[in-house]
């Protein structure tokens, strides 16, 4: 009996210390996240131009992180994805970054990205001073004008470990689990849900979101 109640008490106090390490392990810091919804057109300089313009908006002021859509600086018409040059995508991120850094904001911009020649469906996470900290490739790209990327997303936020999805990969939940096992606390999903002309797509009122979990 003695040496059941030493277990017991053992493990109990086990147990608060694990409580104790892990209520001390969250983050404290507040985070204000803006998720944008805009119109998008088939014209990456308008596109930008709007998103610019949102970054360096009074309303964002206060705002910590702009989360943007799934592909907002393109469109989502695979005809017109096509078309654009990694040259004329870099500019525009270029310009975006510059923007971060001068409102001293966090920006997660959906985009075609290139790299090493292949395109992905990507989110650029772009920080205060303008660099790119981090690039998620949809994992399952539906199309076959992007190609799949092959990994779940992890990053910090001012020290916060996050994880973010795009669009169709929500369906695999694997991917939010291994961001929270990989110590995210925040998850960012952004999609694009607007009607684009052609055959398939809906009109839906939201393009991005903040998850909870």
């Amino acid at each position: 009996m003695a040496n059941s109640l030493k277990f017991r008490f053992v493990l109990t106090m086990a147990l608060v210390a694990t409580i104790s390490i892990a209520a001390a392990a969250v983050p404290a810091a507040n985070i204000k996240v803006a998720c944008v919804q805009m119109k998008l057109y088939k014209n990456v300089a308008t596109n930008r131009d709007n998103i610019l313009s949102h970054i360096q908006s009074p309303a964002a002021a206060g705002a910590r992180v702009l989360v943007f859509c799934g592909c907002a600086l393109s469109d989502y018409s695979m005809s017109f994805i096509q078309t654009i040059p990694e040259s004329t995508i870099n500019s525009a991120i270029a310009q975006i970054a510059a923007a971060c850094d001068t409102s001293n904001v966090y920006a997660m911009i959906g985009t075609p990205y290139f790299d090493g020649g292949t395109r992905y469906n990507a989110i650029l996470v772009i920080d205060p001073n303008g660099d790119i900290i981090y690039r998620q490739y949809k994992v399952y790209a539906e199309v076959p004008t992007m190609t799949n990327g092959d990994k779940p997303a992890i990053f910090e936020i001012d020290g916060i470990p996050c994880t973010l999805f795009i669009c169709h990969d929500e369906r695999f939940c694997e991917l939010m689990r291994i961001g929270v096992y990989g110590g995210a606390k925040i998850a960012f999903y952004t999609s694009f849900e607007q009607y684009t002309g052609e055959p398939g797509w809906k009109d839906f009122n939201y393009l991005c979101q903040i998850v909870g979990r």
